[in-house]
This record gives structure tokens, sequence and C-alpha cells, in this order.
């Protein structure tokens, strides 16, 4: 099984960090908290105060500059009342932060930093960041960690040049504080559209769509929709956005089903740029039992403009990535264009791809696709893919399909004169095949058709090639 820790950033003007430790747990599970080494005891003087190394109240920061390792000590800290209830610091059943320091950063230039405590300390730390400039007595968590690196904490933020970001200091409740270094350090540049406020839009094109989340930070922003609650959380961590218009009424098909290998999660909402309301539609593991990708759809409305926020599941691994937009406009038709050049067989056949019925999920029984026209007796099969079409030299032929291919079960043609073979397969059979997770709506297929034919040079023979769009 797959092992999840939770993690959250956020771009913003002001941030307030705390720092803790939680150990990985499984998708759904809650795991036993492992413990801390013991820490030595340091017995405070008459009249002590909090060691040096972070503000015990979050209204006297300690003041840090530019990047680097900065000392911080909870020995003698107190736990305070703010940026204690955070749903997104809730780590085998706390939200708390005990024995918390905060510090004031400024970041020196736009651009993402990775902040932590992995300095290999016993400690247990725990880590969170807020958007305000003073203490969050009502402000979310924008991100929130527990054993990142072992029992202790990192986060990543793309943080605004000269903006102030607050961190908060503590650990896991009921361990031991101590000494431990803050390290802030600098990485790459912020992804264009790492913030819902900066989304690529995509205008009304439909296709696939290649992104890396490698650096990607996660937002404030649709982290809390009822729909995206699967496993236990309603987070999208690293995630990008996007904004698509809708050319006509019909239905939206966002999906990363077999392009993507990443444990994806993606949500859809109403309008341009950050969400005011929450997602019209969510998915995290709806594209088979054995993947971790999301596949949403959505009827969508002529001139409407629509956010798309893609992200993967807390602690799972980021970086290249693809995602589909397919839409499908009006009522279901065929949809099918020919295109593509068959290839003569040895008999002077001209094989062709035919289609009959309707495109249609809700009756996949009653739409066909054939290969006609080809040798009779001879075994063959169909292949499909859903990337679009091909014009790729192959046995003498074309190959009409862009990989990936998915082939169907073979058949045999009936006996009969030259030229009489058919070879037929309904939408029903799409389904059934190890491509059938990405037969959905608004999917566009490609087909054709491949039969042996043994007197040819090539030894096979090739359709054309047929396009259609799945309907509902």
């Amino acid at each position: 099984m797959q092992l999840r820790i939770r993690s959250k950033f956020s771009l913003g003007a002001a941030l307030l960090l705390t720092l803790g430790t939680a150990s990985a747990q499984q998708k759904g599970v809650v795991a036993p908290k492992p413990s801390a080494p013991a820490q030595p005891t340091i017995a405070p003087a008459s009249g002590s105060i909090p060691l040096v190394g972070g503000g015990d109240s979050c209204s006297t920061p300690d003041l840090l500059v530019g990047t680097g390792a900065f000392p911080f000590d909870t020995s003698l800290a107190t736990t305070g009342t703010e940026g204690q209830n955070n749903a997104s610091c809730l780590s085998f059943g706390s939200t708390a932060i005990d024995g918390d320091v905060w510090f004031a950063w400024s970041a020196p230039t736009t651009g993402v930093y990775v902040i932590n405590t992995c300095s290999g300390t016993a400690l247990d730390t725990k880590l969170a960041v807020y958007q305000a400039s003073s203490c969050p007595t009502s402000v979310a968590a924008l991100v929130c960690n527990d054993d990142s690196c072992g029992l202790e904490s990192s986060v990543t933020i793309c943080a605004q040049g000269s903006e102030t970001y607050f961190i908060q200091v503590g650990q896991f409740p009921g361990t031991p504080g101590g000494a431990g270094t803050l390290n802030i350090n600098a990485t790459v540049a912020c992804a264009p559209n790492d913030s819902c406020q900066t989304p690529v839009s995509l205008g009304s094109s439909t296709g696939t769509f290649n992104y890396n989340n490698a650096n990607a930070t996660t937002g404030t922003e649709g982290q809390g929709n009822a729909l995206c609650l699967f496993f236990n959380t309603s987070a999208i961590t690293k995630d990008l956005w996007y904004s698509w218009t809708a050319p006509a009424n019909g239905t939206l098909t966002v999906s990363t089903c077999g392009i993507s290998t990443q444990d994806t999660k993606l949500a859809i909402y109403s309008g341009a740029g950050c969400p005011s309301a929450a997602a019209l539609a969510c998915s995290d593991d709806d594209c088979g039992a054995t993947v971790f990708t999301s596949s949403a759809d959505l009827a969508v409305t002529s001139g409407t403009t629509y956010t798309i926020q893609i992200g993967i599941f807390p602690n799972t691994a980021s970086g290249n990535s693809s995602f589909s937009v397919a839409f499908n406009g009006g009522p279901c038709t065929n949809n099918v264009t020919s295109y593509c050049t068959s290839l003569v067989s040895s008999s002077g056949c001209t094989p062709t791809m035919t289609a009959t019925g309707s495109a249609s999920l809700a009756n996949p029984g009653g739409f066909t696709v054939s290969g006609v026209n080809v040798e009779s007796d001879r075994f063959g099969l169909l292949v499909f893919g859903t990337t679009g079409q091909a014009s790729t030299p192959f046995l003498g032929g074309t190959l009409c399909v862009a990989a990936p291919q998915i082939r169907l079960n073979a058949k045999i043609t009936a006996i009969g004169a030259a030229c009489t073979g058919t070879l037929s397969y309904t939408l029903a059979e799409y389904l059934a095949s190890s491509g059938g997770n990405l037969v959905v709506v608004g999917a566009v297929i490609n087909s054709q058709v491949w039969f042996r034919d043994a007197p040819a040079v090539q030894g096979g023979g090739l359709t054309n090639g047929i396009e259609f769009t799945v309907c509902p």
C-alpha cells in the first residue's frame, strides 16, 4: 500500500509558519504516532526566560533576514492559543503544535523556498504556515507538515519578494522541546500558474496538456471542498491552475486517465481565477481499481469560463505529467470522421472503416465500428487510442492511430469471396478492454483494423482510420 503524509504551501502576502512532526500514514488509514528518542531534560534557572531562537508569542516574533540556517529553541517555550486548530495540521489525531516559537521572515526575491527543520536532531517537530500580518487568530494555515524528514518537518512555498512570512516552530503534542535549526533555502522560480490568481488559459481548446508540478506549492484555495473528501482528506496538494471556456452547451471532461503516473486529484469550479464557491466536480482515483488517476465530468454552459485545479493526493510523487480536456457539445450523434489511407490487399481489396449507431455510453452495444472489404477467412484485430490521429509508415501501409495503441480481441473473418470479410467491434468491447478506462464522455477515439494477408509482401493489411467522440 502507498504511504501518505500531509503538506501544504501557498503564495501570499504574509505567512506564519509552525514547526512539529508526525510519521508517514497509509492512504485513508491513521497509524499510531512513533515515539521520538528521549531528550535530555533542561532545568530552567530561577526566573529564566525561553532560550534564544524564536519569540514565545506570535506578537513578538524574532526577525530573520535572507536565507540560511537559523537556530531555534523550544525548550522553555509555552503553547499559544494561535494556530492550534487548523484542519491541515491534523496528524495522528491532533491539530495541536506544542511549545511553539515564532519568527518573521522577508523573502529576498520571488521564488520557491524550502523551509524545514531537517537537521538530524531528535526533536519531533511540526510546521505550519499562515497568510497574515499578525497572530493568526482567525486565519487558516496555508501549509502544515508533520514528519517530512524522519520526525522533523519541511514545507515549500512560492514566496513573493519583500513580503513578510511569519514562522512558528513547535513540536508534536507530548514530545519534548529543544534546540534545532530552521533552514530556509531558495530553489527555483515559481510556476506561472502556481496561484489561482494567475491560471493558464486554455481558451476552448481540447486535447492533452503537459505540466510539471515538482516545484508547485499548495495554496489555501480549493482545500476544503466536500466533493474532494477522499481517504479522510479534501486536500489537493502541489496544485496548478487553468481556465477553460465552454464553446457551447455540453459536457466537459478533465482527465489524467492513462496519461499520468501520478496519484492525481482534480477539481473544476465555475468562473475564472480563484474560486469563490465550492467545486462543481472533483475526482480522485476514478480511472480503475489499480490506478490513482482522476477524471471528472461537468455539464457546462456556452460562454462560461471554468477554473481547473490539478494536483496530487497529499505526500505523493510529483513531477512531469499530463491531463486531457475533452468536450462533447449538443446531442449524441455518430461524430464519425474517416481519415488516413488504406493499404490495398493482395486481392485488390481497399479495406475501409465504417461505423453505425450512436457512440453513447448509455447504450455501448448500439455503436459498432467495422473494418469492411478485408480479405475473408483471415485473422485480424482492431487497435484504438485516445491521443490523436497518426500517419506513420507501418508494414508497407500507414498506421493511423497515435501511440499508445490498445488492442481489442482478435477475430477471424468469415469464409467467402475475396474482399467480403468484415471485422466488427461494439463500443461495449472498447469499454471491456485494457483501455476501457479511457473511453469516457468527451473522449476522442481513433481506430483502425489490421488483418493478416499472407500473400502480400508485408504479410498484413490495414484499413484507413476512423475517429469518433464518446457521448453520454
